[in-house]
Formats: structure tokens, sequence, C-alpha cells
């Protein structure tokens, strides 16, 4: 029961994570420089925000959360 609670939360935070990231990449594409650059830094950002994301839920998913919700429970 509890991880469900903890799953809830970690899914809103993912989500609020995706919508900044959104936020972000409109104002790369409207008021950053001219150019080639603005590619550059689009394709960067996108890359390495998908891959902290793909890092963080990995290791999200990796934890037993049975166990420590146990453990700090008692």
């Amino acid at each position: 029961m509890i991880f469900l609670v903890i799953l809830a939360l970690y899914l809103i935070l993912i989500l609020v994570y995706v919508l900044i990231s959104f936020f972000i990449v409109y104002h790369l594409v409207k008021f950053s420089a001219e150019g080639e650059l603005k590619y550059v830094m689009l394709i960067v950002f996108v890359f390495i925000s998908i891959g902290l994301i793909f890092a963080n839920v990995t290791l999200f998913f990796s934890i037993d959360w049975n166990t420590l919700t146990k453990n700090l429970l008692i």
C-alpha cells in the first residue's frame, strides 16, 4: 500500500520534470541565439534530460520499497 503512495508521488515528480522541460525547450527555441547554436543547445538539453529521467527511473525501480518502508516504520 505504501508503495502505491510513493509511486504516485514519484509519478507527479516526473510529470513536473517533463512540464518544466517543455517550458525550457520553448524558451530555448523562442529566445535563443539564431542559427545552428539554437539547435545544438536544444539537442544537448533534450538528450541530457532524457538521460537524467532514464537514470532516475532506473534507480527508483531498483529500490526494494517494501523492505525499506517496513524497516522505517518499525
